[in-house]
C-alpha cells in the first residue's frame, strides 16, 4: 500500500507528552494517528465527545440541581429503609435503560 507523508502542526509540549504516552503504550505517533483515522472511518464519527466548556458547565449545573433536589426530597421524607433504597435504585436503573433505548432509537 502506498503511504503519504503528512505534516501536522501542534504545540511542542503537547507533542512531547503525546509521544511519551504513545511510548508508554507501545505505539509511535504514526501508529497512533493511523489507529485514530481507522476508528473515525469505522465509526463514521470522531470516537470521543468534543464539547465546549459551556456545555460541560451546563451539564454540571443540571447535575448539581438534580442532586440538590434529590437531597431536599430525601431530607423532607426522612431516612429510607433498605427496601426503599433498593426500590429507588431499581427505578433509576429502569429510567436509565429506557433513556438509553430512546437514544439508540434516535441515533438510527
Amino acid at each position: 500500500m502506498k503511504t503519504i507523508d503528512i505534516q501536522l502542526q501542534a504545540d511542542e509540549n503537547t507533542i512531547n507528552r503525546f509521544e511519551e504516552f504513545c511510548s508508554d503504550v507501545g505505539l509511535n505517533l504514526s501508529t497512533a494517528f493511523n489507529i485514530f483515522m481507522c476508528a473515525v472511518l469505522k465509526e463514521k464519527r470522531i470516537p470521543f465527545e468534543i464539547a465546549s466548556e459551556s456545555k460541560l458547565s451546563q451539564e454540571r449545573e443540571e447535575s448539581l440541581k438534580n442532586f440538590y433536589d434529590m437531597r431536599a426530597e430525601a431530607e423532607k421524607r426522612g431516612f429510607l429503609s433498605d427496601e426503599e433504597i433498593e426500590f429507588e435504585i431499581q427505578e433509576a436503573k429502569k429510567e436509565i435503560r429506557e433513556r438509553d433505548k430512546q437514544k439508540a432509537k434516535s441515533a438510527v
